[in-house]
């Protein structure tokens, strides 16, 4: 088991926003809800969606292309749900743009830059009374969402204090340890999302940012740890 920081589940959750919530990755069919809409792909606690104009996040109510930017629903309660648009792409789909384009420079096409995770009933610390062992992950860094975008498989490593959860105490640090893992499948196996949420900023681009809370999933693949 372990249970997501908020960081941690922002590092993930901004990942699938590149690989898979976007109208180029759904035309080019890496995304892994190309194919899947209406259908179940996580958890039913888990709801995922893009807001710029939600006053919890860091509101940018356009995009640059100066359109207003619309609230997409992207997994809705498990569910997928949509993907954001350009001009551009929205043309190409028969739909309408929903405020999702970025600089020219880019090439990546429309991207959610104002992700958020509905909460959950519990809070954090009740997360972690329930975990019987597992571990708390406050962040992940040198993640790598390319492996394989179809399944949202992803590698990377542990960061910052992660520590080992026994009978609802956390008992002892644990080293760094790596991780490749199916986002997908970990987000089907939900014990619980807390009620508390934390607005992260994305360090790894100028805009962008996500409000997560915290998550205890039942299983999490890792395959390797350091020596030092």
């Amino acid at each position: 088991e372990v249970i997501l920081e908020p960081e941690a589940a922002a590092d993930l959750v901004s990942w699938l926003g590149y690989t898979a919530f976007g109208a180029k990755s759904m035309e080019e069919r890496t995304s892994f809800l190309a194919g899947r809409i209406g259908e179940r792909v996580m958890d039913p606690r888990i709801t995922i969606y893009d807001d710029g104009n939600d006053p919890g996040l860091l509101r940018l109510p356009f995009d640059f292309e100066g359109a207003s930017k619309q609230r997409v629903l992207l997994i809705d309660r498990g569910m997928a749900a949509g993907i954001v648009y350009d001009s551009t792409y929205a043309a190409r789909f028969g739909a309408a743009s929903t405020g999702h384009a970025m600089p020219p420079d880019e090439v990546d096409g429309p991207l959610p830059l104002h992700l958020g995770m509905e909460a959950g009933g519990p809070p954090a610390a009740e997360l972690i009374r329930r975990c019987r062992r597992g571990l708390l992950i406050p962040r992940f860094h040198y993640v790598n969402g390319l492996l394989n975008p179809r399944e949202a498989l992803m590698t990377g490593l542990t960061r910052e204090g992660t520590f080992l959860i026994e009978e609802g105490k956390l008992t002892q640090p644990v080293k760094t340890l790596r991780f490749t893992q199916s986002v997908l499948e970990a987000f089907r196996r939900v014990l619980g999302i807390s009620n508390e949420r934390r607005l992260i900023a994305e360090p790894s681009q100028e805009l962008g940012c996500a409000l997560m809370p915290w998550l205890h999933l039942a299983a999490f693949r890792f395959t390797g740890r350091s020596e030092t």
